[in-house]
């Protein structure tokens, strides 16, 4: 039986690589390089904020959907 997760499993494997891998490692290199193009720290804490935000949001997505997966075959 396949597990009904809230997303599509297309969708949770994107969100998955972008929550766990892609978003913190693009807010750690914005953290490092931006600096170093002269950008302004008040931006470059704009910028990993949201990037940072973003991976948040990716994260609860995917957490909703593996716990509605697990929980409904708990059932």
């Amino acid at each position: 039986m396949e597990k009904p997760y809230w997303l599509p499993d297309k969708a949770y494997q994107v969100m998955k690589w972008l929550g766990l891998v892609a978003l913190p490692a693009l807010g750690v290199l914005l953290g490092t390089v931006l600096p170093a193009f002269g950008v302004g720290a008040e931006a470059v804490n704009a910028a990993v904020v949201c990037v940072s935000a973003v991976g948040t949001f990716a994260g609860s997505l995917i957490g909703v959907s593996a716990a509605k997966a697990y929980f409904a075959t708990k059932e």
